[in-house]
């Protein structure tokens, strides 16, 4: 994990975690001594916390279910190419890996390519979950790689953005953060109304929120 240090007028340091680099903004008002507790303490906390939840490795001849829709045995061998293939087929999914591929990256390949492939059925399955609780349609439905988001409701466009990394999480999960974007449709916030909203349509979403962190 790259680490990037700035130095910023501020009373508290903090770090955040963008596309995989460690970036930790330490507090320019206190001591260099107290910075150097500041920058090594925040940096244990996220590496422990991205050991946590890393993801375990893609198993060859190993079945993987894809939001929750479809399942497919994973098919993976070595490539002589610099690049990673990946084909779709009935029950198979077939990956040539390049040797400098990561399994987080592959990963990422492998979630756009079944989104793309399941695209249609994605957006119906949406659609459906939308009849079946708030009965409130979005005008569009997208589904893209979002690097710090599971979703993301466009209120005034009346559309909801999906996240690819859905791909690996189960249905129930899958569903919960369908619901969640669709009631944004309805409340563009986080005031209590909003939850009190999800909870009606998903009243463990408190439990399936927490346990979303695995994916991230």
């Amino acid at each position: 994990m790259d680490i990037i240090i700035e130095y910023k007028d501020k009373k508290n340091s903090s770090a955040t975690l963008r596309n995989g680099t460690l970036i930790v903004r330490i507090s320019s008002r206190i001591t260099n001594a107290n910075q150097q507790v500041h920058i090594a303490s925040l940096t244990k906390r996220f590496q422990h916390h991205q050991e946590q939840h890393k993801a375990a490795p893609l198993i060859h001849n190993e079945s993987y279910n894809f939001y929750g829709l479809k399942t497919l045995t994973l098919k993976i061998e070595e490539s002589a190419s610099s690049r990673t293939s990946i084909k779709i087929d009935a029950h198979q999914l077939i990956i040539k890996k390049a040797h400098s591929q990561t399994d987080s990256d592959l990963r990422a390949k492998i979630a756009k390519k079944i989104t793309n492939h399941l695209e249609n059925d994605l957006i119906h399955y949406v659609y459906a979950i939308s009849e079946a609780t708030l009965n409130h349609d979005p005008e569009d439905v997208y589904f893209k790689n979002l690097k710090s988001r599971w979703g993301h409701c466009h209120y005034h466009y009346e559309s909801i953005t999906l996240s690819t990394k859905l791909a690996w999480v189960p249905k129930s999960h899958f569903n919960y953060v369908i619901i969640h974007e669709l009631c944004h449709l309805i409340h563009p916030n986080h005031s209590a109304k909003y939850w009190q909203l999800v909870k009606t349509y998903c009243p463990n979403y408190l439990k399936l929120r927490k346990e979303l962190v695995k994916w991230q």
